[in-house]
């Protein structure tokens, strides 16, 4: 079983002593003890073996939340009250998947990593709306997803100095879906960093990313 340990969250209390003390700790340490200790950290487990499990999200009005594995793509779900999880979308061969995101209209999306895809899938039956890609692999990893209240979803390539724009209204977007296209759709291209300011270095670049 390969477990979940979800960070505690700080009380502010707790949190103002480390910010504010000179040196932090120190204050910290010496700060009288809070009335109410932090909540016990919880475990989820997650069945199956060395499935290295990469994204997650969590559904804040259900509580569901769903993980990837970058080992065979895998996307497991869970209940954040129960502690339970299972197997929602079964991996396959060639398949993995790194940056997981919700849209308001019940769709998941997978960041491919180094396959170069973006799946959609429905939040609620997992079945696949549609498959992008950039049409670089292996020489990519698509690894973050970010989704703007309009519905544009961003992607981040690590390998790669471009951010990647699925812009609202896509295929994906459709109210009922027709089925997974035989030719994924091209993903576009939306900024070049290397253009734009942003530093390069060896290894992986771009990671992570939230709208604002």
């Amino acid at each position: 079983m390969t477990r979940l340990r979800p960070q505690a969250r700080l009380l502010p209390v707790a949190l103002a002593a480390l910010l504010l003390a000179p040196g932090g700790v120190a204050l910290a340490q010496d700060a009288t003890p809070l009335a109410t200790p932090p909540p016990t950290t919880r475990l989820f487990e997650l069945p199956g073996e060395a499935i290295f499990p990469e994204g997650v999200v969590v559904d804040p009005e259900t509580g569901t939340f769903y993980v990837s594995s970058t080992t065979n793509g895998t996307i497991f779900r869970g209940d954040v009250e129960s502690g339970g999880a299972e197997i929602f979308i079964p991996g396959a061969e060639g398949r993995s998947f790194a940056g997981l995101e919700l849209d308001g209209a019940g769709r998941l999306y997978a960041a491919g990593a180094n396959t170069g895809q973006v799946f959609v899938f429905d939040a609620a039956t997992g079945a696949p709306i549609a498959i992008y890609t950039n049409g670089l692999s292996p020489n990519t990893f698509l690894n973050d997803i970010a989704i703007t209240p309009n519905g544009d979803v961003f992607v981040t390539d690590s390998f790669n100095a471009v951010l990647y724009r699925l812009p609202a209204g896509q295929p994906a977007a459709a109210a009922t879906p027709v089925g997974v296209p035989s030719t994924p759709i091209p993903l576009v291209s939306f900024v070049n960093l290397a253009a734009s300011g942003f530093q390069l270095g060896e290894g992986f670049n771009a990671n992570g990313i939230v709208t604002s």
